[in-house]
């Protein structure tokens, strides 16, 4: 995410190439853009080739960004919030897609099985609650 740029977007949406398969395969992988995201980007500051930049509109390092999510997640926690990672959310979209073939293209991975062990982790049983009948 990190190392998005500007040229990396287009009216199609974002390629990527992900990082596990970045020096295997190099499969590119096009994100479709939600409106959302399109309104999202066109309120960044577009100043630099990276997308995501510090105020000196140098890329941010990995440190800078685990020092920025780690007092996110601090201020988070204190309000209650259960911590998470940037993997949970990888996770999270994966499952919420109800699609385990569109989920293995959106990870990357090269075969059904482990896209399937990957989202059969993250999901949760959803039981109906037992209603006590009256006496």
């Amino acid at each position: 995410m990190l190392a998005l740029k500007w040229t990396d977007i287009d009216e199609e949406g974002i390629t990527v190439c992900p990082q596990k398969v970045e020096n295997t395969t190099h499969k590119r992988l096009k994100i479709r853009l939600s409106n959302e995201l399109k309104a999202l980007l066109k309120t960044l500051p577009n100043t630099s080739p990276s997308i995501f930049t510090t105020r000196q509109d140098s890329p941010y390092t990995s440190q800078g960004f685990s020092s920025i999510w780690r007092r996110l997640m601090d201020r988070f926690v204190s309000h209650g919030g259960v911590r998470f990672t940037e993997h949970d959310l990888r996770g999270k979209v994966a499952t919420d897609m109800n699609n385990v073939v569109l989920a293995q293209k959106l990870l990357g991975h090269a075969g059904i099985k482990m896209t399937e062990a990957y989202i059969k982790q993250r999901q949760t049983d959803i039981v109906e609650s037992h209603t006590r009948k009256p006496k």
